[in-house]
């Protein structure tokens, strides 16, 4: 394929637009690269542009766009004329049916197998694109980029007869080439088409007429004339400078904000102060989530200013609109004030009562029987952690009547109404509650701060959580790759969080994982009268696949053949034997990855090791340790003598820590490599041959106890291991 000289070409402007109603904010800018992807690979290819080329070194400035109704893209420097090129098309291979043969034939017009040319067992055939200008091409071209954005859409819409799917309603598509409009349409199904235009909107009230454009600068000047800025930046920006410093990570409503308006402009209203009361986080969930406004206040300060954003014109009386929202504003505020003092008026107690008649899961019965299980669970895993963990500090009077009484206050705040009007601030406004009708050395004015991370919070929240992903599991709710309508993988990442809360050692719990969930399996099993035998061993797997990810995400150092190889090696279903102690497999994981980023000696020497080891498993079956007096050559004596402690069941091998044990077998390499080169493993005779695989096996199973290094990926050691052991074949033939 020749290549272009930009220098010596002429060139233009090409502007895309498609034009909707509202698409949702999240959206916007990935259909906005999505389009930008696509368009200028399809561009690369029909101009006749090198494979390798990129589009910054083929075209010239280009700029992307995205407003609440449309994403588009201009780019500047397109050449006005194609190149001829040519280019091969591999078909299938020759001894292909013939239905395959034809169906390529068909596609590529292809009227005999003698204009085809035969190249590595394949068909394939040249393709002659001949130079024609541009604008011929690109309503073809760009009818393929909206079919193919039409497939990346991760949520889309079909509308009325329409099989057309877009994420909201297409309306227009605008393509102007070097000032002028391009012909061509997209087919919306049963008949509809929907032609390209020259024409865009501005904002629908302002400036509802459409209007044409010829160029980059004209498509934007144009556009703020009608009230619409198409540049996002510019509309975040605009935002920014009104409000000032953001505090209460509110980042995210600005960018929602710049993504909901087209025209943004900023407007400041005023709230009473007896709202300042209110907890804080209940004030922003009225105003950031529910109204989309900027509350730019510290929780301390006596001033009752917020921002909103509106779209507004010239023409608009700004101080009716302020006025209209601040009415709203004070309406949602008086409605949470309302609900959250009555709340605080009636005893916990009574909340406590109610739990009963609120449904956890049809299957499960109430909030209140759920409770009843994490009320067992809880003092389980409290056993559990005071056995691994010797700097786990519980104060005495943290009895298990103590925790029975936490467990039912924390869930309390679901019978409150504040919680059903604002269901995400579960656990998190109605924080502090006294703890009521408690005898002995307990004080009934202590507070609990349920947003704290206490150890007492992160226990009671281990057990609720592990009882949520236990009992709705043998249920029959499943996660699965369409969807997680019960949240069973947020519960298992809960956990791995309660688990190991930061990056010191110190912070984070030592837990055997598999007690606990048998432990919840058996309560829930009880209480519901379920027959849970086989489920247990899947959970256990779904919460290590899980810890796979959380590991992957959290440790961007760590190769990912070395989480699976140790994950898997806990996963497989006959370790029932393993405590699947999630800190121990976390340090087992480090440890691996730092010997195999130390060196690769441990994956060439397993892989060496399985290449010459029989696939029959009898052998492994009735293995027996290797008999000194039946080794001849000094190699194999040497072997033994450096793994003697490794291969025999003795009490120096099991002393050994994990990381011991890894280096312990990757200095086995020079040994094993001399002996490879040496000695003859399958000798003639029947006794040395099994003595010399009984010494390979008894260092071959090693590995197998420490990981799975099936997982580890070392392509070019497993094809030395192979070529090694088809040498060792041929001597052995030749033998």
């Amino acid at each position: 394929m020749p290549t272009i000289d930009k220098n010596n070409i002429d060139t233009t402007e090409l502007l895309v637009e498609l034009y909707s109603e509202e698409i949702p904010w999240r959206m916007q800018e990935p259909m906005a690269r999505s389009l930008e992807k696509l368009l200028f690979s399809e561009l690369l290819h029909a101009l006749g542009f090198p494979k390798t080329t990129q589009a910054k070194d083929a075209f010239g400035e280009h700029r992307l766009y995205w407003t609440p109704r449309r994403i588009a893209i201009a780019i500047d420097g397109v050449p006005k004329k194609s190149i001829a090129w040519q280019e091969e098309r591999k078909g299938p291979r020759v001894a292909s049916p013939q239905v395959a043969i034809d169906g390529f034939m068909r596609k590529n017009g292809i009227k005999s197998l003698d204009e085809c040319i035969k190249k590595g067992g394949y068909y394939a055939v040249n393709i002659e694109h001949k130079a024609v200008a541009t604008s011929e091409l690109l309503g073809e071209l760009v009818s393929s980029v909206i079919d193919k954005m039409q497939k990346e859409l991760k949520v889309s819409m079909r509308f009325a007869k329409q099989n057309f799917r877009w994420v909201r309603p297409l309306r227009h598509i605008l393509v102007v080439f070097a000032g002028g409009s391009i012909k061509g349409y997209i087919n919306l199904g049963n008949g509809e088409k929907l032609d390209f235009t020259d024409k865009t909107l501005g904002h629908p009230l302002a400036k509802p007429e459409p209007f044409a454009v010829t160029s980059m600068a004209d498509y934007e000047s144009k556009l703020r004339a009608s009230y619409v800025e198409p540049i996002y930046t510019e509309r975040l920006q605009i935002i920014k400078e009104a409000v000032g410093d953001v505090i209460n990570n509110q980042q995210v409503v600005i960018k929602e904000n710049a993504c909901l308006t087209e025209y943004p402009s900023v407007l400041k209203g005023y709230f009473n102060e007896e709202f300042l009361p209110l907890p804080f986080l209940l004030i922003q969930t009225i105003l950031n989530h529910h109204q989309k406004i900027i509350y730019n206040i510290a929780i301390t300060d006596k001033v009752c200013n917020f921002y909103f954003v509106a779209n507004v014109s010239s023409a608009t009386d700004k101080k009716k609109v302020i006025k209209g929202v601040e009415r709203v504003v004070r309406a949602r505020l008086a409605d949470a004030k309302f609900m959250f003092e009555r709340d605080n008026k009636i005893p916990i107690s009574e909340h406590i009562k109610k739990l009963e008649h609120i449904t956890f899961h049809p299957k499960l019965g109430s909030i209140a029987a759920k409770n009843s299980r994490v009320k067992k669970l809880v003092s389980i895993t409290i056993e559990e952690l005071k056995k691994h963990n010797s700097k786990l500090c519980i104060r005495k009077e943290r009895d298990h009547i103590w925790f029975s009484k936490l467990v039912d206050i924390k869930k309390s705040d679901l019978a409150t109404e504040t919680i059903r009007e604002f269901p995400n601030l579960q656990g998190k406004i109605m924080g502090k509650k006294k703890l009521e009708n408690f005898d002995g050395p307990y004080a009934l004015d202590e507070d609990l701060n349920f947003l704290s991370d206490t150890v007492e919070n992160r226990v009671s929240r281990l057990a609720d959580n592990v009882d949520s992903l236990v009992s709705l599991w043998l249920v029959g709710e499943r996660a699965t790759g369409s969807g997680d309508p019960f949240f069973l993988r947020r519960y298992a990442f809960d956990i791995l969080n309660d688990i190991m809360f930061s990056y010191s050692p110190e912070d984070n719990y030592s837990l055997p994982l598999r007690s606990i969930f048998a432990e919840a399996v058996q309560i829930v099993g009880e209480q519901k009268n379920l027959e849970t035998q086989n489920d247990f061993i899947n959970i256990i797997l779904f919460m290590l696949e899980r810890m796979r990810q959380w590991v992957s995400d959290k440790y961007k150092d760590i190769r990912a053949d070395c989480i699976e190889a140790i994950i898997y090696d806990y996963g497989v279903g006959n370790q029932t034997d393993k405590d699947c102690n999630i800190l121990k497999i976390l340090n087992y994981i480090k440890i691996l990855n730092g010997e195999m980023n130390k060196n690769n000696h441990l994956s060439e020497i397993f892989y060496r090791l399985q290449a010459i080891l029989p696939v029959s498993k009898n052998m492994y079956l009735k293995y027996q340790a290797p008999d000194e007096s039946l080794f001849e050559k000094p190699e194999e004596k040497a072997l033994f003598a450096c793994s003697k402690d490794i291969i025999m069941e003795s009490d120096t091998w099991r002393a050994l820590s994990f990381k011991q044990k890894l280096e312990s077998l990757a200095s086995l390499k020079d040994v094993l490599d001399t002996f490879f080169d040496k000695v003859m493993v399958n000798a003639e005779d029947e006794a040395v041959r099994e003595n010399r695989l009984n010494l390979l096996y008894g260092i071959y199973r090693r590995f197998g106890e420490l990981a799975n290094f099936r997982k580890i990926h070392h392509k070019d050691t497993q094809q030395k291991g192979k070529n090694q052991s088809q040498q060792q074949d041929k001597i052995q033939s030749h033998a």
